[in-house]
């Protein structure tokens, strides 16, 4: 690299130059999300893959690895974390860090695209919105400034794999770094295992309007009914095995054992709250995706699943109704279904379940996990 300067002439020449400071090399790795493919960010151990962080304060630092091992990580075989390996304590005063994202490029894309960074946490600090404070950020012009900061609302622990999302589509045509920040704000409480991000995936899509990783922590997104005492749908990991897909709960339907009963049958409903799905980009639809687990009976005529989403209740026929395929059992499947139709639209999911009979219903029941809006061709 290097700078170079020609005045040209000897006229106008008494001020006072040319200075150059702050020069910055990047030598790190470039994610670039398309129309079609996303870009996804491993976090594996051992890699910082362009990823910066700031010094270590007594110990606690960002760091890429699975430590502590609850939770470790939420796939493959590292997080982003911040603690020292056991908690965010550094024992006489506030703690801080930074963990800056590689160069995310997104100018292949024009303005006003829909843009998005999706990813799952998980974090055990200290509740409440005063202290402990969880940051992403956003630079486009390598760090000077972050022109976004979002505070990361933390009410309570999330001791479950949720998902988090900001908008990117302001910066269509850009390069960008993320920057995930979090302040302890006092030394106070800092003993549990920190802040975890995992799984984040850059996309040409809206933030998504539904996402629930069906934390234990939160069941304010389901509205339960069942028809008898007993065997009901819950939030929690009962049975376990399975338990959930994503820990640390499930939305399942069981007596916590099996779904047996004595006459007639078992039924119930798990129904979401409301949420408007954006239209998708051109070129791509709208769907429903969850992480579904059968152990009933094979038949088709027993034991029945039904997906239904609708924009006017359940009073009468919901827009989609789609039951569940039995191709798999004792296995966690992913299921996806086309809401396309329903984009702009106040929607709600229910899950509706029946047995039909009393018959061969000593399998551990129906559970279903991470529940989102995806957008995809």
């Amino acid at each position: 690299m290097r700078f170079r300067f020609d005045a040209n002439d000897t006229l106008n020449n008494a001020g006072s130059g040319w200075f150059v400071e702050n020069i910055q090399v990047y030598a790190g790795t470039i994610l670039t999300p398309t129309a079609t493919v996303d870009a996804v960010e491993p976090f594996a151990s051992g890699n910082a893959n362009g990823w910066q962080f700031s010094a270590a304060q007594g110990g606690v630092k960002f760091a890429i690895d699975a430590l502590p091992a609850a939770p470790g990580k939420f796939d493959g075989n590292a997080s982003l974390n911040f603690n020292n390996d056991t908690n965010y304590a550094n024992g006489v005063s506030t703690v801080t860090g930074s963990a800056t994202s590689p160069i995310i490029n997104l100018t292949g894309f024009f303005a006003g695209t829909k843009l998005s960074a999706v990813w799952r946490t998980w974090w055990d600090t200290e509740g409440g919105s005063t202290y402990d404070k969880r940051y992403v950020e956003v630079t486009d012009n390598a760090g000077t400034t972050f022109v976004v900061s979002t505070f990361l609302a933390s009410s309570g622990n999330a001791k479950g794999w949720i998902y988090e999302s900001l908008d990117l589509t302001a910066f269509a045509g850009k390069k960008v770094q993320l920057r995930y920040r979090f302040d302890t704000v006092d030394e106070v409480a800092n003993s549990t295992a920190g802040w975890f991000i995992d799984a984040l995936t850059l996309t040409a899509a809206p933030v998504p309007t539904f996402a629930d990783g069906i934390g234990c922590s939160d069941k304010t997104k389901w509205t339960i009914a069942n028809a008898q005492t007993g065997v009901v749908w819950a939030i929690d990991a009962s049975a376990n095995p399975p338990g959930y897909a994503s820990a640390d709960c499930s939305l399942n339907f069981n007596d916590a054992t099996a779904f047996a009963c004595t006459s007639g049958k078992v039924s119930g409903t798990a129904t979401s709250s409301a949420f408007v799905p954006s239209a998708p980009p051109v070129g791509k639809k709208a769907y429903l995706v969850f992480a579904l687990y059968f152990d009933v009976e094979l038949s088709t005529s027993w034991d029945i699943l039904k997906t239904e989403i609708s924009d006017h209740g359940y009073g009468t026929a919901a827009n989609v109704i789609i039951t569940a395929p039995k191709t798999t059992m004792g296995a966690w499947t992913t299921q996806k279904i086309d809401i396309t139709t329903l984009a702009a639209k106040s929607i709600t999911v229910r899950f509706n379940f029946d047995s039909g009979d009393c018959t061969a219903n000593a399998g551990k029941g129906v559970f279903v996990d991470d529940v989102r809006v995806e957008y995809g061709l």
